[in-house]
């Protein structure tokens, strides 16, 4: 298990937006991006938009005023499917990825530590869960895949059940990853909820090559 940790570290290191929140025994629970207000009020508490990935779940956008930037939301989700599919690579990981609304907080008066809190940290949790096993444990909820949708799919598209390998210069991570219809999944505590199965994901070496082309166009 420590290996398996230690695995995702250094994944992880790669990317930024992504982060590492907590371990929970084998469960690394990411989140991000961090720097997101969706309340701006001076007298409330801020809400963040970010990600929780049990080795990648995930959270990110809600309905509140004003809009969370979609550019920041897309590259979180960019970055956690390109987490999963390298992570994928490297151990065995069940995973769930879900959009949404939360709040991020330091809690505690010794050992202080960042946590989220949320209704959206429970979704991802459960559809990380009840992910169908067919799926190679890896699953994402209906708002997750319409992200995924708006950020391969042209706008005018409606999102489908497709594969998105189609190279046109984009350079989005997540592009050749695909998913199964649709499953409806009774979680405990949240109903029936819409889980995507992925059926096929991004290409490690094409990720890899992107990360290299960034990391060589930052240095310069």
């Amino acid at each position: 298990m420590i290996a398996a940790h230690i695995t995702v570290d250094v994944i992880l290191s790669k990317f930024s937006v992504i982060e590492k929140i907590k371990t929970i025994g084998d469960i690394v629970m990411l989140g991000g991006p961090f720097d997101i207000v969706t309340n701006t009020e001076p007298t409330s508490n801020p809400q963040v938009a970010p990600f929780d990935v049990s080795p990648p779940q995930a959270t990110v956008e809600c309905p509140l005023s004003p809009p969370v930037p979609r550019t920041s939301i897309q590259t979180a989700v960019d970055e956690a499917l390109a987490i999963v599919s390298l992570c994928r690579d490297e151990t065995t990981i069940q995973a769930g990825l879900h959009v949404g609304d939360v709040t991020g907080a330091v809690i505690g008066t010794e050992r202080l530590a960042f946590d989220v809190f949320g209704d959206s940290v429970n979704v991802a949790s459960r559809v990380m869960t009840n992910c169908p096993s067919a799926s190679g444990h890896v699953a994402v909820s209906e708002q997750c895949y319409n992200v995924v949708a708006s950020l391969l799919l042209a706008a005018e598209s409606t999102p489908a059940c497709v594969d998105h390998d189609e190279d046109d210069g984009d350079r989005a991570m997540c592009r050749g990853v695909s998913f199964d219809h649709p499953v409806t999944q009774h979680c405990k505590g949240k109903g029936d909820v819409v889980v995507y199965p992925i059926k096929t994901f991004p290409p490690v070496g094409r990720i890899k090559q992107l990360l290299s082309s960034r990391g060589d166009a930052s240095a310069e």
